[in-house]
């Protein structure tokens, strides 16, 4: 998703998951980045990061996080951060069975 200040606009194209399939097909977009753009990038093991009750962390933390984050500038190391400690915290310990991976990228100029 990019976040352009408490907008969220979510960038979805078309395909199955990269390399899950040889040879897939995969649509692409395009658009224009603004300086203070938030790319967040997150795995599904982000967001479906389970806690004891089984029940998953979701897509709604995770733009709340980004969000806060792109409205006071923090950089993307910072934000990256928070998203892990917030899917880990929300987990309090349960075992997890995805990978749980972040890209976040703040564009500056």
């Amino acid at each position: 998703m990019l976040i352009r200040g408490s907008r969220v606009i979510r960038l979805q194209a078309g395909g199955y998951p990269a390399g899950l399939l040889p040879d897939s097909q995969y649509d692409s977009n395009s658009m224009t980045i603004e300086p203070g753009d938030l790319l967040v990038c997150v795995s599904d093991g982000v967001s479906e990061a389970m806690n004891c009750e089984e029940e998953s962390w979701g897509e709604d933390p995770i733009i709340a996080i980004a969000i806060d984050a792109a409205t006071r500038a923090d950089e993307a190391a910072a934000v990256s951060e928070r998203l892990v400690q917030g899917a880990h915290a929300f987990a309090a310990g349960a075992p997890q069975h995805d990978d749980m991976t972040v890209m976040v990228l703040r564009f500056t100029q």
